[in-house]
Order: C-alpha cells, then sequence, then structure tokens
C-alpha cells in the first residue's frame, strides 16, 4: 500500500490560537510505546479525547494528525473550527474534511493537549480494508518534531527520547536528514539497469509500506528492463498505476540492498504538491523494517543499525491477487484485483470472489494479515484456494510465480 496522505495534513497551519503540549506521564527523560507491525507500516495505541482507544498509523510524512472517519470526534461533540476539500494522491474527486482544534489525545506514557487535527467526512481510505486491522487514524511530526524517536522492529517498540538528554549510540551509522515543510529527506545512491549511479533524494516514509517508490519524471532512473504494469496502491478515491520491477542496487548508510522492489507510478494517477516536486521518490517501510532507525529530527539526524531482517529478500505478490478486508469485524476477504497472466488469473480466481481457504486455512478465522503472509511463500509453492463465487465454493489449485 501506498500512503499518500502527505497532501492532506499540509493545509492544515500549525498557527493555532492555543500552543499544543506533549509530556510524558512519569517525567522521565524516555517513553516506550508498543507498536504493530502490519505490512511493514506501524500502528500505535492512541486514546482520543482520552475516552475511546484507537489505533493510528505512524507516518513520517504527515504533517497534522488525521482522523479517518469523523463518527469517533461526533460522539466526543468535538468542534470544528472549519471545513476543507482536500485533493489526494489517485483518481477521484476533492473530498471533504474539517479541521478541530484543543483535542487531547494519549498514548501509552505520554500525554498530548491542544492538539489540531484534521477529521476526514468517512473513511475514504479505507486503510482498515487494505491492511486487515483496524486504523482509526495518522499521526506524524507532532511527535517527531518533539522527540528523538527509536523505531525497533525487531521488538515492535517506539522509544521517545528529549532532544538534550538524547546521546547517539555508537554502534548506529549517522546520516544528515533534511527537513522541508515538516517532512524528513536522506540522499541514497540507486543503480540502473545500464549500470549508472543516480544521487536522488528521498522522502523517509514509515506510512508506506513499499521498499522504494521512485517518479519517473524527476528521478531519470530508467525502468527495470523487467516490469509489471498495474495497481500500485491506493490513493484518496481511487488505484494509483504504474510500473514495478527490480533495481539492482539501492546504498544507503554504508548499507547495501540487492535486487530492490521499486514502484514508478504514472503522473496521471499520482499527483504531487507543489512542495514536494523536488523530491525523487519515496523510502518505505520496506527498506525501514531491515533496521532500527532513530529518527532526529531537532538534530537533522538520522541513525541505522542492521535488524534482524536485514537480510531478507525483497518478496513481490507471487499470486498476482489483492485481497481486501470487509465487514464490522474486517474477516470477509474480497478478490479486490487479479492481475493479468498472473498465476491466479490463469488458475480462474475471479475479481469479487470471496476468499475462504487457502491450504486448509479458514480466511475468516485466520484474518487478511495471516492470509497475505501465507501467500507470500517460495517460488513454486502449491497453493489450494477455496473461493465463494455465487454462494457456490470452487477450489482452484496454482503455484507460486515471481514474475520479477
Amino acid at each position: 500500500m501506498l500512503a499518500c496522505l502527505h497532501l492532506l495534513s499540509a493545509v492544515v497551519q500549525r498557527a493555532e490560537a492555543q500552543v499544543q503540549t506533549i509530556n510524558f506521564l512519569d517525567n522521565k527523560p524516555s517513553a516506550q510505546i508498543p507498536f504493530r507491525n502490519i505490512n511493514n507500516l506501524i500502528l500505535i495505541p492512541v486514546l482520543l479525547d482520552n475516552m475511546i482507544p484507537l489505533e493510528f498509523l505512524l507516518d513520517t510524512g504527515v504533517r497534522t494528525p488525521i482522523l479517518t472517519d469523523r463518527v469517533y470526534s461526533d460522539i466526543l461533540n468535538i468542534n470544528y473550527d472549519r471545513s476543507l476539500s482536500l485533493r489526494g494522491a489517485g483518481y477521484g474527486n476533492d473530498v471533504q474534511a474539517y479541521v478541530a482544534s484543543n483535542v487531547r489525545m494519549m498514548l501509552p506514557n505520554v500525554q498530548v493537549t491542544n492538539l489540531p487535527i484534521l477529521v476526514l467526512e468517512e473513511d475514504y481510505l479505507e486503510l482498515g480494508s487494505q491492511l486487515g486491522v483496524p486504523v482509526h487514524g495518522i499521526i506524524g511530526y507532532e511527535l517527531f518534531a518533539r522527540f528523538v524517536v527509536k523505531i525497533d522492529y525487531a521488538q515492535n517498540i517506539i522509544t521517545l527520547y528529549e532532544p538534550e538528554q538524547f546521546k547517539a549510540p555508537r554502534s548506529y551509522k549517522k546520516y544528515d536528514l533534511t527537513l522541508e515543510n515538516t517532512k524528513p529527506f536522506i540522499h541514497a545512491d540507486v543503480t540502473d539497469r545500464n549500470g549508472e549511479k543516480h544521487t536522488l533524494k528521498l522522502l523517509v516514509d514509515t506510512g508506506a509500506s513499499h521498499a522504494l517508490l521512485l517518479h519517473s519524471d524527476r528521478a531519470e532512473v530508467p525502468l527495470p528492463l523487467k516490469t509489471l504494469y498495474g495497481n500500485l496502491g491506493r490513493g484518496l478515491l481511487g488505484n494509483i498505476e504504474g510500473h514495478i520491477g527490480r533495481l539492482p542496487e539501492l546504498n544507503i548508510a554504508d548499507y547495501t540492498f540487492e535486487h530492490v522492489l521499486s514502484s514508478f507510478p504514472d503522473s496521471e494517477s499520482y499527483s504531487l504538491s507543489s512542495h514536494d516536486q523536488e523530491r525523487d521518490g519515496t523510502l518505505g517501510g520496506d527498506v525501514l523494517s531491515r533496521f532500527t532507525v532513530i529518527l532526529d529530527y531537532p538534530h537533522k539526524a538520522m541513525y541505522f543499525a542492521k535488524g534482524d531482517n536485514f537480510k531478507r529478500p525483497f518478496i513481490f505478490n507471487k499470486t498476482g491477487l489483492t485481497i481486501s478486508a470487509y465487514g464490522r469485524a474486517l474477516d470477509t476477504l474480497v478478490v479486490t484485483e487479479v492481475r493479468k497472466d498472473s498465476p491466479a488469473a490463469n488458475a480462474g480466481i475471479l475479481r469479487g470472489d470471496i476468499i475462504f481457504k487457502v491450504n486448509g486455512m479458514r480466511a475468516q478465522g485466520a484474518g487478511l494479515p495471516l492470509i497475505a503472509e501465507h501467500l507470500r511463500k517460495r517460488e513454486g509453492k502449491k497453493m489450494r484456494v477455496v473461493v465463494l463465487r455465487n454462494d457456490k465454493k470452487i477450489r482452484i489449485h496454482f503455484r507460486l510465480r515471481d514474475a520479477i
């Protein structure tokens, strides 16, 4: 999934009447926040207005916190200062949102007050459907601007440090970080299909699950020799189309990755704001999750240490299926896309089919994250899938194949 939310929060100005405060509950110099890692994305527990327990996506690219559905703010009788019409990346018309200020929010060991938030009229983003777990909002810059933030993907722990108390571990590699319009950028090198190296300016985006996304009209990196064209993810009110392939190398902070999955979205379906025109692309969670990373906005630095998954191969969807979760419990798994000439397409799976079983595992009980993991097995693995179509069970067999 591509987290194309940055255009949203930039419209909310931080110059509000009240100044927000973020404090640790126990007056210690650091605080730990447990998180869930779902498809390389970070979900943290949030107590909205100190009353309603929710889960928010942690996204370095988002300036102002976003509540994805106003039903929760309406329950709390939160007042809206004004309404906005917004446009996001992806096909679709403008969407309606509201600005609320002076909102209270509690995270584990952290209290936030006088917080401005952006509230969507309805859940246009459908993050829960894409991930298979409830996602109620997005938060980012407020935490990163105030603290030094350590993200330990292996232990699923975020540690916030008071900047004046933070000392960088010697075992970590330091990298220069630049901040533009509240967003973090680093420079990295990629090697293209011709063996040429390109130094790129990349947005560091914890809210994007992909490895690397490049803007073809800006980065000037030729497409890999072998690519597929199709749906890369979802923006506001629409899918983002483009090519995906593997670049030979990515070099970042003296670390080298090979055969890196790289997305090249069409400019027609993935628009950038005027503030973002100077970036070459985005570095996402499929790379970041291979490290323990420390983001130090106050001192404009980023630190890397190898994680347990550093040597994990970059895995492409070998089935050709895009599956979304629906229903109140997000336990109805529906095929929303079938890539042409993929193993699933050639075996006869159709868009709209409901996944009932995968290799004997009932989809309704397992949930989307586990089913998706089960479908990311090794090349040649035989998959036995039972789908529901027109209230009939259909058994389908195919073998996984890496198309790129």
